[in-house]
């Protein structure tokens, strides 16, 4: 899990997905780490806590790099205590076929935990995607979606009227 913009996002996909990667590549671009691998939620207030275990904050795996204590990579500054969760994000592959995202208003749905549900965007990864980008992204797309505003739903309705000034 990391914050961004004051908003927890938990990273979710198979071993080998690529989320720790991910977590290091948006801690590098200035946000910070909530926990990894082990996140502890506790519901208040019709919201999501997310935290780290007592001992192991600051700790992020890589595959091939091992265990990296951040705060003495970058400095205390990178690590939150706890944040509240505001989107889920579930990494797939594309080239395994079982990604199927919509190209006009994306995977949404609705995740749960304790009573509490949150938006959660299935993302598809690949070679060459910049994933740090597209979850910053993606956290200012579900603030907007939180606000009632439609991106697609916008577009539809100027190409329709735009569809309509045309055929008058």
């Amino acid at each position: 899990m990391v914050e961004l913009f004051g908003m927890g996002v938990l990273l979710c996909g198979r071993s080998g997905s690529g989320k720790s990667d991910l977590a290091l590549g948006l801690i590098d671009r200035g946000h910070r780490l909530v926990a990894d691998d082990m996140v502890e939620f506790v519901a208040s207030d019709d919201r999501l806590i997310g935290s780290c275990p007592t001992g192991c904050a600051g700790f992020i795996e890589v595959h091939g790099l091992g265990v990296i204590d951040l705060t003495r990579l970058y400095n205390e500054n990178v690590v939150t205590v706890s944040a509240p969760l505001a989107l889920v994000i579930s990494l797939q592959t594309v080239d395994d076929g079982s990604c199927t995202a919509e190209r006009l208003t994306g995977r949404w749905s609705s995740w749960s935990l304790l009573g509490v549900s949150v938006a959660e965007l299935v993302l598809p990864c690949g070679r060459g995607r910049d994933l740090p980008l597209l979850v910053e992204t993606a956290v200012r797309v579900n603030a907007l979606r939180q606000q009632g505003y439609d991106a697609a739903a916008e577009l539809e309705s100027r190409l329709a009227t735009l569809m309509r000034e045309e055929s008058a």
